[in-house]
This record gives structure tokens, C-alpha cells and sequence, in this order.
């Protein structure tokens, strides 16, 4: 190997171990930059992660937080329809309850009315009768008879006409069938009484209707006739209005007012009983 040759092989060696140094040099001055670079690279990375784990998190629960609010409202959508379809039921059947006691009550009102007039007309003929056989027209316990002579004395004509107005008659009259058990010409004797101002028949009609004797039992009708007994000073009646006041029967229960009506005819003399019944209500 020649001169040329060996200046050639060390100038490259040469070179090769500059520019070595040279790179390694310059690796060793940007190492500390290096470091960081990859060091911050690393760190971005990890956010990154970070940031998209969290935001899967909240997606999830997001997704989650939607759902469950759909089945809530799904479920409050469900419960709001059947508590329309079951409030929409019980009105139908408030409904149909209500009309069926309508048609009962109408029923009702329509048997009374049939009952009340069938009664007025029965009364008008058993007074009727009351009348002629005071008169001695015709024997007792004749309907047909009845019948006849009513047609043939214009005594009953569309109303009823009678010539005997003397209410204490009628009333001593109806006593005494009232004794004889004859409750129907009893109760007839006492409504013309009572009709007329008579307080005794009205308090005895009264006690008719209270009792069922002669008509069907009414205890609010039957107040009324006390009332009106009771209001003229009848100490029977005021007695007994009294008793309805305290028992409540045929008007409201007031102690008060039973009280008043007791005391109304204690003082007019009415039997030991209306102060024993005064002791009951005031203690």
C-alpha cells in the first residue's frame, strides 16, 4: 500500500472519529431537550387518557341518567292513564248509581202520591159515612150503602160537603172509636177536628201519624200536628214535641228545644214525668 493510500485510510478514520464526536457532542447538548420533549409528549399522553376516560365516564352515566328519566317518565305516563281510566270508571259509576236512585225516588214519589190520593179518598168516604150515620141516614158498616146515599143526597160531589162543623163533636166522636180500636173513623173524626183548630185532635192526630193508627206511620207529619197543638197551649202536645225534639225523632235532635217545650208544660201542671224527663237532659 502506498503513501496515498494510507493518507486516504487515516483521513477518512480521522473524519469518521470528528464527526462522532461531533453527533455525539451534539446528542449529549440536546439530550436535557430531549428528555423533555418526550417527557412532556409522555405527560400529554396521559391527559389525553385521562380526559377520554372521563368523558366515557360521564357518556355513560349520561346514557344511564337518560334512561332511567325515560322509564320514570314512563312509568309516571302509565300511572297518570290508569288513575284517569280508574277516576273515569268511578264517575260512570257514580253516574249510573245516581240515576238508579233518581228512577227509585221517582218510583217512590209516584207510589206516595197514588197512596196519599187512594187515602184522601178513603177518608172522604169513611167521612162520609161518619156523617150519615150521625144523621141516621143509614146503618153503621154499609159501604154499598154508603155508596147510594152519598149518591142520592149530593153529598159527595166532586168534594165532600158536611153540615156538622162542630169541631168538639168530631173530636169526642173519634175518641170514642179510637177506644173501640176503630182506628180508620178515628183518624177521620180527628183531621176534620184538626183542620178546624180543634188542639186536642191535632195533638190525637198527631199521635195517628206516629204511631200508624188510622194511616201510615210519619213522624214528620206528626210533629207538625204537635206543633200546632202544642203552639195553642196543649200541654199533651207540648209534652210530646218535646220528647221529639230530645229523641229526634221527626226533626232534628236539639236538647235545647226539648227543654223549652218540657218546661212549657210543666208549668201549665203536666204530669211529675216531664221533670223527671227535664232531670234526664240537664244532668
Amino acid at each position: 500500500m502506498d503513501f496515498w493510500e494510507l493518507l486516504s485510510e487515516g483521513i477518512k478514520k480521522f473524519a469518521g472519529e470528528i464527526i462522532a464526536a461531533i453527533l455525539f457532542t451534539v446528542l449529549f447538548m440536546l439530550f436535557p431537550s430531549l428528555r423533555k420533549f418526550f417527557k412532556n409528549r409522555n405527560s400529554d399522553k396521559n391527559q389525553l387518557d385521562t380526559k377520554q376516560i372521563v368523558n366515557v365516564v360521564e357518556s355513560t352515566i349520561q346514557e344511564k341518567f337518560d334512561s332511567q328519566k325515560i322509564n320514570t317518565e314512563l312509568i309516571q305516563k302509565q300511572t297518570e292513564a290508569r288513575l284517569q281510566a280508574e277516576i273515569q270508571k268511578e264517575k260512570l259509576r257514580l253516574q249510573s248509581e245516581k240515576l238508579l236512585h233518581e228512577q227509585e225516588l221517582k218510583k217512590i214519589e209516584d207510589a206516595r202520591k197514588l197512596l196519599e190520593e187512594t187515602r184522601k179518598q178513603e177518608q172522604a168516604r169513611k167521612q162520609a159515612e161518619i156523617q150519615l150515620q150521625q144523621a141516621n141516614i143509614i146503618p153503621v158498616n154499609s159501604s154499598q150503602q154508603v155508596d147510594d146515599a152519598l149518591q142520592k143526597s149530593n153529598v159527595f160531589q166532586n168534594q165532600l160537603v158536611f153540615t156538622n162543623t162542630d169541631a168538639q163533636s168530631q173530636f169526642e166522636l173519634g175518641e170514642k172509636f179510637f177506644q173501640q180500636e176503630n182506628y180508620d173513623k178515628a183518624f177521620s173524626c180527628f183531621q176534620k177536628a184538626a183542620e178546624l183548630g180543634y188542639s186536642d185532635a191535632q195533638f190525637k192526630l198527631g199521635e195517628c201519624y206516629y204511631e200508624g193508627k188510622g194511616i201510615y206511620e210519619d213522624q214528620d207529619e206528626a210533629v207538625v200536628w204537635f206543633e200546632k197543638a202544642a203552639q195553642q197551649g196543649n200541654t199533651n202536645a207540648q209534652f210530646k214535641l218535646g220528647k221529639c225534639y230530645y229523641e229526634g225523632k221527626g226533626l232534628e235532635q236539639d236538647d235545647e228545644k226539648a227543654i223549652s217545650w218540657y218546661e212549657k208544660a210543666a208549668q201549665q201542671g203536666h204530669s211529675i214525668h216531664v221533670r223527671q224527663m227535664l232531670c234526664s237532659i240537664i244532668g
